[in-house]
């Protein structure tokens, strides 16, 4: 037999021996969805770190015993990844002691979520390790015994505490409804600023300064007093120390709001904290967010 021909028959018994090992994978390979359609209400947490729910409650979300109110980009995040859960194949049983410590759901390990819609449950999904690609993780999902290789890595999506869902908005105020801005510096200097009408007929006034407004420094100060995020929550009524910086009492609407910034001289640089009327907690404000506030009448001047 010449060479040529061994050589072709043995490129065939290679390429049939591939055939049959793929046609044996994909035998094994079980692509499942699953989905719900209705719209949850409910979630509850079970991790490593403890047990919490989100409760939807008026079209928002809260979370955990305190009821704080949530970040709406997560919880999306959360309802979005689990209405449709795609298991692209079977690892084994988690009834199988061995098999559960290996993909680690287990106690202590996994992850468990639950969704509800009034009372009744739609979902559940414990999650185990992340696969070796990072980018998919197992589970058994609606308290099957089967272990499934996921699409995506929920894992990372719902390994988060309170304080990670908890939201960072402090003020969150329409900027156009606020009228007027009453200011008292640490030094004991107060003042005020305020605006009427719309468009062509706006009007800027100031009192305890003897300044001539600019219009557009005005109403970017006042633009800068309608939202305010937080790198960080204290306890309830905590008290921090440091000294008062700065009081503003915003107008907006009918009602008056009021925050109050502190600063805490450290060795290196100074911190601040605020306690706003809206909130019983003491919240951080970074540097780059106080000097909005720190705006004196000279600085909004012509």
């Amino acid at each position: 037999m010449k060479t040529r021909k061994i050589i072709l028959i043995a490129v065939d018994v290679i390429l049939l021996a591939v055939c049959i090992v793929q046609g044996v994978l994909s035998s094994r390979t079980t692509v499942k969805t699953y989905k719900y359609d209705a719209q949850p209400d409910e979630i509850i947490m079970e991790t490593s770190q403890g047990n919490y729910s989100i409760v939807k409650e008026n079209d928002e979300w809260f979370v955990g015993e305190k009821k704080y109110l949530a970040t709406m980009s997560i919880i999306n995040n959360f309802l979005e990844d689990v209405s449709e859960i795609t298991a692209i194949d079977k690892m084994g049983k988690v009834t199988n002691e061995t098999t559960a410590q290996r993909y680690e759901l287990v106690d202590g390990k996994k992850i468990t979520v639950t969704l509800k819609s009034k009372g009744k449950v739609l979902r559940t999904i414990a999650l185990g390790k992340e696969s070796s690609t990072g980018t998919q993780c197992y589970a058994t999902i609606d308290g099957g015994d089967d272990i499934f290789l996921i699409s995506d890595n929920l894992r990372v999506v719902f390994d988060k505490s309170v304080e990670d869902i908890r939201s960072r908005a402090v003020i969150d105020l329409e900027k156009n409804d606020i009228t007027s801005v009453f200011v008292t510096e640490a030094s004991g200097r107060n003042w005020t600023i305020s605006r009427t009408g719309t468009g062509e007929n706006l009007t800027w006034a100031i009192s305890g300064a003897d300044v001539e407004l600019d219009s557009s420094k005005a109403t970017e100060f006042f633009n800068g007093l309608a939202a305010l995020m937080t790198t960080k929550w204290h306890e309830e009524n905590a008290v921090l120390g440091g000294e008062k910086d700065r009081v503003l009492e915003i107008r907006v609407g009918s009602k008056t709001v009021k925050l109050e910034i502190y600063k805490i001289i450290g060795e290196e640089k100074d911190t601040y904290y605020g306690i706003y009327s809206e909130t019983p907690y003491p919240f951080d404000i970074a540097g780059y967010s106080v000097t909005k506030y720190q705006k004196a009448p000279e600085d909004l001047a012509k």
